[in-house]
């Protein structure tokens, strides 16, 4: 068994370590004089072997190992001169670099950040990859602020082996207690289990864990199920990106909706920013009347429907705008995207670690219910006499007040 960087896991890893004699352990730090301090606490311990190594380069045992434990660095660059690792990325170039070391039926733990299951460019290639050459034996989503306070970004466990995918066991653990700073996570619980086979798994967006669990949920599996017409938004809607504004103007011919411009009951028209701007140059960006804005980045999804203003108006880049085609209403659709339903649909797709972010690119994937417009009206109107009821009674209570 092979632990890299093994001073993280303090006294615990010794308690292992004696209560398994028959296992051969190979312990590794980056730093000769960590290696050398550790060699003072497994003084006499017979089945451990120190190697002061670094994960992050090639060569750095010549051993393959039945079991590799492994919680690298999350983040940053490592210099790899004239080493071909598909990443620059320490914990991407691990997950490469310690899968060369497993034996043939040896298998690779490794705790990694959420992005891996959704990142584009050489994440994606470095996914392409081990799909390729490695199984997929295992993918679990590990509770948030299990590292606190060290780090608070979302991780995933995996276990990789050698062979072909031909399923995938998909977890969701749950910590025994609340975690906070000062009552660390002691235990974890399985809340939920499943097992794709090799072509669902394929079917998920990258590794997408959440989604393959929403699939599972009794409100969206009883949607899948209703016999309400559905359609995919990619062919009832178009759906793009707002534009990344960079100078703001005190008077401008274009305004821009922001995140902090949509509330509760719609969008704040007269605190909008402005800049100046050639028509032509925004002019793939200009919202249109019924136009769905859904938030892209943030804390929290916030979604609203244009109205059509006297002013050319565009979105920010921290908004997803679908643009329904005649099937639906633009008001329609938003009363669904926050519906129990849709509110879960939209969370499968976060992407996001710390701050929540949804492309827009898996916006277009979601399967919408495409009722008669008479009937779609229907549901806008009762919407629209309620929130009228909602507003004209926070105004009363405020005046009153």
């Amino acid at each position: 068994v092979l632990v890299t960087e093994c001073e993280q896991y303090g006294p615990s890893l010794l308690d292992v370590i004696e209560s398994n004699p028959k296992v051969q352990f190979t312990l590794t730090s980056r730093q000769a004089i960590r290696t050398e301090l550790l060699s003072v606490v497994y003084a006499g311990i017979k089945n451990v072997k120190l190697l002061a190594a670094d994960i992050y380069s090639y060569g750095f045992t010549t051993e393959r190992y039945d079991l590799i434990i492994s919680i690298p660095i999350f983040g940053g660059r490592v210099l790899v001169n004239g080493e071909d690792f598909i990443s620059r990325e320490p914990d991407l170039i691990a997950v490469q670099n310690l899968l060369y070391h497993i034996n043939m039926d040896g298998n690779l733990a490794m705790v990694l950040p959420a992005k891996i299951t959704f990142g584009g460019g050489s994440t994606a290639a470095l996914r392409e990859y081990i799909e390729r050459n490695y199984k997929i034996k295992e993918i679990s989503a590990l509770p948030a602020g299990l590292f606190t306070p060290y780090t608070s970004i979302r991780t995933y466990l995996f276990v990789f082996s050698t062979g072909r995918t031909d399923d995938v066991v998909l977890k969701q653990y749950e910590s025994d207690k609340p975690i906070r700073k000062s009552s660390p996570c002691k235990s974890l619980v399985v809340k939920n289990e499943i097992l794709l086979f090799g072509d669902e798994f394929a079917d998920l967006n990258g590794w997408n864990v959440d989604m393959a669990f929403s699939e599972e949920d009794e409100d969206i599996k009883a949607f899948s199920n209703s016999p309400v017409k559905k359609l995919r938004l990619k062919d009832a809607a178009t759906v793009f990106r707002g534009k990344a504004v960079n100078a703001k103007a005190e008077s401008g011919n274009v305004a821009v909706i922001n995140i902090s411009n949509i509330t509760d009951t719609g969008i704040d028209y007269e605190h909008l920013d402005q800049i100046e701007e050639e028509e032509r140059k925004v002019s793939r960006y200009i919202l249109e009347d019924g136009d769905v804005l859904v938030t892209a980045r943030g804390t929290t999804v916030k979604i609203a429907v244009f109205e059509k203003q006297p002013m050319i108006c565009i979105p920010s880049a921290n908004i997803n705008v679908i643009r329904p085609k005649d099937m639906l209403r633009g008001a329609y659709l938003k009363l669904f995207l926050e519906s129990p339903v849709g509110i879960k649909m939209l969370q499968s797709l976060q992407r996001g670690t710390v701050v929540v972010n949804i492309n827009y690119k898996d916006i277009i994937e979601l399967e919408v219910p495409v009722l008669p417009l008479e009937a779609q009206d229907a549901l806008i109107e009762e919407y629209n006499t309620g929130l009228r009821f909602y507003k004209e009674t926070i105004a009363a209570a405020e005046e009153g007040w």
